[in-house]
């Protein structure tokens, strides 16, 4: 399906999961963890799924998995839901590869970021864009994630990119709310989607006119992450306040451990998935993985033995 059968009138919008990626011993995709991961988190209102991700260790995965964890994806979720899986790499041959085995593999759009190492200027990343943009057979949403490719796309490169007809939106887990308002306002006429992906910013991000989130505690509570959203949509702060202060208090007790080795902990104790990472991570250290365990059972997230 196209990204622009989502969401008829208006940019696609909600709450959408950044996806941990199970594995086995082996480092093998684990089958029967992965659809009880999508059965948790499709079991509430959640709208879509992105997979490859940060979350879902993508970047240390190669291409042929990813795109096998996309198609196993597409087929075990129910039809017309946004699958929308991520590629980051440092040259624009690697990505267009992706985007095509990722559309091949019946991906909706597909979130891509700026090649890291360079710290290239707004014209480069500008030209980036637009040329993945020409040669992509499904829509692009842009990724903004300065932490890790130490680069920010510019709201004027946005603003440019936001127009163009394959360029569905954007992530951005900058965590700087300026940045996110600026934005806003440079794409408020435009077809254009745009994502946090900060769980412990939603309030913030929906009251500065984000269409959603795109978040790693999505996996771990998906009920808690679509109420605050229905919540802050509908201008319940009270309500909102409550609820994003539970989902801080999460979101840190599993950063405590490390990411994206806190979240995969936290899904093993739940009984989703094993914690094995994707290699050369570490699994958390036993103390680690007791202290959250802990930590999990006092905010009702996991049950007490």
């Amino acid at each position: 399906m196209s990204w622009g059968a989502v969401g008829q009138g208006g940019p696609p919008s909600g709450v959408f999961a950044a996806m941990a990626t199970p594995l086995d011993g082996e480092g093998r995709l684990d089958h029967p963890a992965l659809n009880r991961l999508l059965q948790h988190i499709l079991s509430h209102p959640v709208q879509g799924l992105c997979p490859a991700g940060t979350t879902g260790e993508g970047p240390l995965l190669s291409r042929q998995f990813r795109a096998r964890l996309t198609a196993a994806v597409v087929d075990l979720v129910p039809t017309g839901t946004p699958v929308i899986p991520a590629a980051v790499a440092a040259t624009i041959s690697a990505v267009q590869e992706d985007v095509r085995a990722y559309a091949d593999a019946g991906a909706s759009a597909v979130l891509v970021g700026v090649p890291y190492y360079y710290l290239l200027g707004d014209a480069a990343i500008f030209r980036w864009y637009e040329v993945l943009a020409e040669d992509a057979k499904v829509p692009l949403l842009l990724y903004n994630i300065p932490s890790k490719t130490k680069l920010t796309i510019s709201p004027t490169v946005i603003e440019k990119l936001a127009t163009h007809e394959q360029i569905a939106g954007m992530k951005d887990s900058s965590k700087d709310l300026e940045y996110f308002q600026r934005v806003r306002e440079v794409t408020s006429s435009a077809r254009f989607s745009l994502f946090s992906g900060s769980d412990t910013l939603l309030i913030a991000s929906a009251y500065l006119g984000g269409d959603g989130l795109i978040g790693a505690a999505v996996n771990l509570v998906p009920e808690l992450v679509t109420q605050l959203w229905s919540a802050a949509l509908d201008g319940r702060r009270d309500l909102s306040r409550d609820l994003q202060r539970r989902l801080v208090e999460i979101v840190e007790a599993c950063r405590r451990v490390g990411s994206p080795v806190g979240w995969k902990t936290a899904l093993s104790l739940m009984g989703v998935c094993a914690p094995h990472p994707a290699f050369p991570l570490e699994p958390a250290s036993l103390a680690a993985s007791n202290r959250l365990a802990g930590e999990l059972r006092e905010l009702g997230v996991v049950r007490s033995k």
